[in-house]
């Protein structure tokens, strides 16, 4: 019965939060740029590069996979998370949504989380393996 209950809700956190995106990515050094990728919960993810605004379509993942990855993110409580470490090359895993940024960010040289490392490191991952 307990089972059940947490389930609902997290299924409930689930459906409420497919309407954000997932974000990850890098920037910094001497060129100042960012790379950012959105992984939509649909699959598909794009690249948004800070210098020239431009987005494309990287590469796409099924649907089953990118709710996973969304189930993932937050189990992980990634979505509440506060960790803003930045160096100056710097990486960051979050989310957006049409209200608000939500961004886990740590330097080269810092150890971020654990749990918030291990994700991005799966996103790139995909991102890297396309």
């Amino acid at each position: 019965m307990l089972l059940s209950l947490f389930g609902c809700t997290t299924s409930q956190k689930l459906l409420e939060f497919s309407t954000s995106s997932l974000i990850f990515g890098s920037g910094g050094g001497i060129s100042g740029a960012t790379n950012e990728y959105i992984l939509h919960y649909d699959g598909s993810i794009e690249k948004v590069n800070s210098l020239t605004n431009e987005t494309v379509q990287v590469t796409t993942v099924s649907k089953k996979k990118s709710r996973i990855l969304y189930q993932t993110f937050l189990n992980e409580g990634l979505d509440t998370l506060s960790f803003s470490i930045p160096g100056n090359m710097s990486y960051f895993i979050g989310y957006r949504n049409d209200t608000l940024i939500h961004k886990i960010i740590w330097g080269g040289d810092t150890n971020p989380p654990e749990n918030a490392k291990k994700m991005y490191d799966k996103l790139i991952h995909i991102i890297n393996n396309q």
